[in-house]
């Protein structure tokens, strides 16, 4: 059994999911976590390349931690399934005796902000629970992984694994009227859209500019929590930016779509100070004449362009400070349990 995930990419209105808004999103095909689950004695978990334990100096090992952070596969597989095996207690399934060997591996860059850890945490779950052949409301999918890693100590929304679990394009609302829960598992309403209504997006990433978003989020939460202006009401702009984003893409308005991915960026950058090698990839884009906006909290932006010669001039301004730049592929819809 393997289930392959998607990397994410956010439009318009991150990072208000985590503050009861609305964001657009996007998966992205170009990058993904697979999860491969095959019977076995017992669980193990199989250790990927990112799961080494050694390095060339203690000055490397902690260059490495400073930049991608502390957490590898493995804890997030068993984040996810030890939030699985809960779930399946509560929701009084039936038990699950079987056994097996869980492996993985993944494409997305790390701390770029394309949500790399919760892709390989919604693949691990997407795999057990067909191979278990248990039903699993997909609604519930992307609230087990947000559980899954809050029980690691992550602080994040919603946005990144309902986007990771149903793929396509989503639109997502999570204002408190909008919220419902089971099995004490809370998730908003979902709305999805025509890819067919986007202008052509592009990706670049940069590793250079890789940085752990955990900082930056419990700056944002603990400012939002004091009721800093800044803040509060930057995410109320952020969730207004998103409802029109939406139906920007149901009407297929390209140009106003474009404006929204800008002003979704400009209203974050007032919030909260950036780093300044992921504003510089922001300001030599926008320079080349497309819309940009971080693709999550790291080192990725995205945006619309409008043709080849666009994206040629994009690639001129990006490549040189060491950028990867491609034409964003939008990650089709899933339709299976789970």
């Amino acid at each position: 059994m393997i289930a392959r995930v998607p990397a994410r990419a956010g439009l318009v209105g991150n990072p208000s999911d985590g503050y009861n808004g609305r964001v657009l999103s996007v998966g992205v095909d170009n990058y993904a976590a697979e999860v491969e689950l095959t019977p076995s004695e017992g669980v193990s978990i199989t250790p990927a390349e990112g799961d080494h334990a050694e390095w060339e100096s203690l000055s490397a090992l902690t260059d490495e931690s400073n930049r991608y952070g502390y957490m590898g596969g493995i804890p997030l597989i068993q984040g996810a399934l030890a939030a699985y095996s809960a779930y399946i207690d509560q929701a009084e399934l039936l038990p699950i005796p079987d056994g097996f060997r869980i492996a993985y591996r993944t494409s997305i860059p790390r701390q770029v902000g394309l949500a790399g850890s919760s892709a390989i945490v919604v693949a691990t779950l997407r795999a057990v629970i067909q191979y278990h052949g248990v039903r699993v409301p997909a609604s519930v999918v992307p609230s087990l992984a947000l559980d899954a890693e809050t029980r690691l100590g992550i602080t994040a929304g919603l946005q990144d694994r309902v986007v990771q679990a149903y793929g396509g394009v989503v639109a997502m609302d999570f204002r408190q009227r909008r919220m419902q829960t089971e099995h004490g598992l809370a998730y908003g309403e979902y709305r999805f859209l025509d890819p067919a209504g986007l202008p052509p997006l592009y990706l670049a990433w940069s590793a250079a500019a890789a940085a752990d978003s955990a900082i930056m989020h419990g700056v944002l939460r603990a400012r939002f929590h004091a009721k800093d202006w800044a803040v509060t009401s930057g995410m109320k702009m952020l969730s207004a930016l998103a409802e029109q984003a939406e139906e920007a893409v149901r009407t297929g308005d390209h140009d106003t779509l474009g404006a929204l991915i800008d002003q979704s960026f400009d209203v974050r950058r007032r919030m909260i100070a950036l780093p300044q090698k992921q504003l510089e990839m922001v300001e030599r884009a926008r320079s080349a004449g497309v819309s940009a906006t971080f693709a999550g909290s790291g080192g990725a932006i995205v945006g619309a362009y409008r043709g080849v010669e666009h994206m040629n001039e994009l690639q001129a301004r990006l490549e040189p400070i060491g950028a990867t730049v491609a034409r964003l592929a939008v990650a089709p819809e899933f339709s299976g349990n789970a």
